[in-house]
């Protein structure tokens, strides 16, 4: 399975990559590479464009102008620093909860299992803390975690599980899993 994990934590890219080795792997650190990556290869026509002219459309009609995306999986963390991008050149301070961003774009591609995984305080921030309305606010072991379907997508959205063992990383292993079987 070809998956892209975007987790802006080195420890946390670490552990993608060891626990998700049985896969094609590919960790990034940045929101802007990622959206890159799914935005598709150099020269791939999408609408008589290359990828380079592709703007969507504010709303993007079932299965027309998608391109193509090279991805069966993407796991993402929620938050990740500002970042300065084509549409926004100022850039900032602090964490933006990219995640969604990138989650929905990974819908738009086709992507069938899409993850969003955050380790945030849930009583610490607004957005974390809203997040308790839709998902649980600890991972249980009964894996009662909601999938959210849009279309051919299965999407979780998910206070992170921690790995067994030795300090405390994001199990994406467990995650990707669940989106799998549940």
């Amino acid at each position: 399975m070809k998956i892209l994990v975007v987790e802006d934590s080195q420890t946390h890219r670490e552990a993608a990559k060891r626990q998700l080795a049985e896969h094609e792997v590919t960790v990034v650190k940045s929101f802007v590479i990622a959206s890159e990556l799914l935005h598709g290869h150099e020269g791939v026509a999408v609408g008589g464009r290359t990828h380079e002219e592709y703007t969507p459309p504010l709303v993007m009609p079932a299965y027309e102008n998608l391109l193509p995306v090279s991805f069966d999986a993407v796991l993402l963390d929620l938050n990740m620093p500002a970042e300065k991008t084509a549409s926004c050149m100022a850039g900032g301070e602090g964490e933006v909860p990219y995640g969604f961003i990138l989650a929905l774009r990974a819908v738009q591609c086709g992507v069938k299992y899409v993850g969003i995984i955050t380790d945030a305080n849930h009583h610490s921030g607004p957005l974390t803390a809203a997040l308790d309305l839709i998902c649980p606010a600890y991972w249980h072991e009964d894996e009662n975690q909601p999938i959210f379907r849009i279309g051919e997508t299965r999407l979780v959205i998910a206070h992170t599980p921690f790995e067994k063992g030795d300090g405390e990383v994001k199990d994406w292993e467990r995650l990707l899993s669940h989106l799998m079987t549940s």
